[in-house]
């Protein structure tokens, strides 16, 4: 997953929100698009991996582009019961103007070794596909319109938990009230990573936790998210609270910008949701503490290079499952990224080069800067995708000679212009996963699980305050 600035079964009601048709049975599935599938999920992608842990791979079979997301962690259980590991797995087959989400989990039955909470090889279970032909925990969506998929995040995935409809939930018009405040009334180092947590505790004044931004520490093993911090910080308070005697904690409310992460690149920190989870339910069980989760952007676990294999080539074609977003872009202005350019230019190797070739490559970059710098001298507005390419094809033409050195600064012009596109893709199939995996999450945890999530989106201030005077709910460090 990028450094971040934001069940046991699902049913066919709630995931046919991707679209009017409902999801296909494994049997229905057509057997390449099964086969492409299972040849990836039954791949051991954790060799020597910590855990939990998150993968994401792209590659390319036989023309056809596939993007998998696989999970591994342990739910909890009752204490009388073995722990499983699930294998939770989200796929993507881009074929033709086709799109096939398949979605399903598995559990892991070998044992982790030593009690260590390290992936050893040879373990991986071998009996997935058979697996997953008698269960009811794959489904899979055939969609030919990329713009079914992505409104998909416009849907109330998470029924009864979405915040839209938060009078179905049992948190009190108070503490809701006090959550607002704290929304609103963020302290100044308030920033795109920030989080804080609201301890409501029977009888008396909320205690809260606040944390600005990401850390950036050298220890392998410190979390640097925001909501690990927090819990951390959490912990001891509550284990002394309680040790003295306090009184009850009746909920937590836990806010965090991005949604927490269910992937890291520390290797030797586990991801923040399953700290919540693990949190929440060691809580319950020794204070009977349930807590509810709220976050504004869905983060999910897609680096920025996940859309890379598209090119300009591709999406530009009307029969491209992904044309639509080249549509809006052909007709909306936008911007380039300077930093971008510079670091695609920079990645040729001119080692072997004579220095009149260094030169030229040199003059096409600061050409690529002043194009991307300096909009239309006349309007001082931003081009379409069809005029940045016109643009920079200029440049190239008249500023290059070898033939190929023209085909590779068009392939980074072409790599320039793309680039917005694919951050867009990636933040939508980021958006839509983190909804996938949390409802399913929702239900692995069961109806009566202490730990709930929220979507908000971006709440918008009343008028006027309401909850009170709550100028005692300051952050406890």
């Amino acid at each position: 997953m990028p450094d971040r600035e934001e069940t046991c079964s699902t049913s066919s009601t709630e995931l046919q929100l991707f679209s009017p048709q409902r999801p296909l049975c494994y049997d229905e599935v057509p057997k390449r698009i099964r086969q492409l599938y299972l040849s990836e999920i039954s791949q051991d992608s954790f060799h020597q991996q910590n855990l939990p842990c998150t993968k994401v791979t792209t590659l390319n079979k036989e023309g056809t582009q596939i993007l998998f997301v696989k999970t591994v962690f342990k739910p909890p259980c009752n204490m009388s019961q073995e722990p499983k590991w699930l294998l939770w797995c989200c796929g993507f087959v881009f074929e033709d103007r086709k799109l096939f989400c398949l979605i399903s989990q598995s559990k892991v039955n070998h044992p982790i070794s030593g009690g260590a909470a390290i992936w050893e090889e040879d373990q991986w279970q071998t009996n997935i596909s058979s697996d997953l032909q008698k269960s009811s925990d794959f489904k899979c969506f055939c969609l030919q319109d990329i713009v079914d998929f992505i409104n998909f995040e416009h849907f109330t995935l998470l029924n009864s938990n979405n915040i839209n409809t938060i009078q179905t939930t049992s948190i009190p018009d108070e503490q809701w009230s006090s959550f607002l405040y704290y929304y609103y009334n963020v302290p100044d180092q308030k920033t795109s990573q920030h989080a804080f947590a609201i301890a409501f505790i029977k009888d008396s004044t909320p205690v809260c936790w606040y944390e600005a931004k990401y850390k950036k520490k050298k220890d392998p093993q410190s979390d640097k998210h925001t909501e690990g911090i927090l819990l951390k910080k959490m912990d001891p308070f509550l284990k002394k609270h309680y040790k003295d005697g306090g009184a009850e904690v009746e909920r937590i409310l836990f806010y965090t910008k991005n949604s927490p992460c269910f992937s890291s690149n520390e290797t030797m920190v586990v991801p923040c949701i399953f700290q919540l989870i693990e949190k929440t339910v060691k809580w319950h069980r020794k204070y009977g503490i349930c807590m509810d989760v709220f976050y504004t952007t869905p983060w999910g676990p897609i680096e920025p290079t996940g859309f890379d294999f598209l090119m300009y080539s591709d999406i530009s074609q009307p029969d491209n499952i992904f044309y639509p977003y080249y549509v809006r872009y052909m007709n909306a202005p936008y911007e380039l990224d300077c930093s971008y350019s510079n670091a695609q230019c920079n990645k040729l190797k001119t080692e072997r080069m004579s220095p009149q070739n260094i030169k030229l490559i040199k003059n096409v970059k600061h050409k690529f800067m002043e194009l991307i710098k300096n909009p239309d001298q006349k309007t001082n507005k931003c081009f379409t995708i069809k005029e940045h390419l016109d643009r920079g094809q200029k440049v190239i033409e008249a500023h290059t000679d070898p033939p190929e050195f023209k085909n590779q600064m068009s392939k980074i012009w072409h790599d320039v212009i793309m680039q917005p596109i694919r951050a867009e893709l990636t933040a939508d199939f980021n958006s839509v996963i983190v909804k996938i995996f949390i409802n399913h999450l929702e239900t692995i945890l069961g109806g009566n699980s202490p730990l709930k999530f929220f979507h908000i989106g971006h709440l918008r201030e009343p008028g006027s305050k309401k909850g009170g005077d709550l100028t005692n709910l300051t952050p406890t460090t």
